[in-house]
């Protein structure tokens, strides 16, 4: 007869949590496919993203170029101008369009982040109190 080890209690629990899984997963699934509604079991809300309130774009041989401050953001209340060169987002070098989004995306809603920008070939150090993203329209 085998003999029953930590190794094998340990696999029996994984195939139960996954089971119980799947089970109250599927039954969820049917309620709200079968029925039509959504209910609070089946909700799905989204965590609130930070949001700066810019456009950017990736320009050879400069860098990420602003080339539209949302007006009433976070980015407009902090003087960023359209044109400004995104060199720095707290003390992280931007090289790319990725980092800037990457950067916001860590961060929650109420957060201040640094910016080092280019303007008129002179570096300006800004803040910024991150918002939550406003609804699509």
């Amino acid at each position: 007869m085998k003999k029953f080890t930590d190794s094998n209690a340990f696999s029996l629990l994984v195939i139960l949590i996954i089971a119980v899984c799947f089970a109250v997963g599927a039954s969820l699934l049917l309620k709200s496919v079968g029925t039509a509604t959504v209910t609070k079991a089946t909700e799905f809300v989204l965590p609130e993203r930070a949001f700066l309130g810019i456009n950017y774009d990736f320009v050879p041989q400069v860098g990420v170029r602003v080339f539209q401050v949302v007006p009433g953001t976070p980015a407009e209340t902090s003087g960023i101008r359209r044109g400004d060169i995104i060199k720095q987002i707290d003390d992280l070098d931007v090289l790319l369009l990725e980092d800037i989004a990457n950067s916001i995306a860590a961060k929650q809603p109420g957060d201040t982040i640094k910016l080092k920008i280019l303007r008129n070939k002179k570096i300006l150090e800004v803040s910024a109190i991150l918002i939550a993203r406003p609804p699509k329209k």
